[in-house]
């Protein structure tokens, strides 16, 4: 019976894997996210979801490299929700946008306490 690997052993040696130079998808995240922190829409709280996009950027970056085009087919779905999650997407931020929008005109209406009735005529 073949001997049990105890759990703190890893399947290979990450000291092993040659580190190359961060690819365009790592470059073009870090670009992103740095502009997103700066404006605060992604803080701290974000972390794991950022060190998540991280690790889709490294993986895509390798697999292009290393002309894998099934596993970047396979990378980029994933990789685009948490984008999107992050509000890295045209469409997040067109969603935040808007939302932004209706809460300010749902305020308005909210303390808009004029009937048409109220309204005064214009003089003639």
């Amino acid at each position: 019976m073949p001997k049990k690997q105890s759990q703190n052993n890893a399947l290979f040696d990450v000291a092993d894997i040659p580190r190359r130079p961060a690819g365009r998808h790592e470059q073009q995240l870090d670009r992103a996210i740095e502009h997103a922190q700066q404006s605060g829409a992604v803080d701290t709280l974000d972390a794991g979801l950022v060190s998540l996009a991280r690790a889709n950027a490294w993986a895509l970056d390798e697999a292009e490299a290393n002309g894998l085009p099934y596993a970047v087919a396979n990378l980029t779905p994933p990789f685009r929700e948490v984008l999107a999650e992050l509000g890295l997407t045209p469409a997040a931020r067109n969603t935040a946008n808007d939302n932004a929008l209706n809460d300010a005109l749902n305020k308005l209406l909210a303390d808009d306490d004029h009937t048409d009735a109220e309204i005064p005529k214009p003089l003639a």
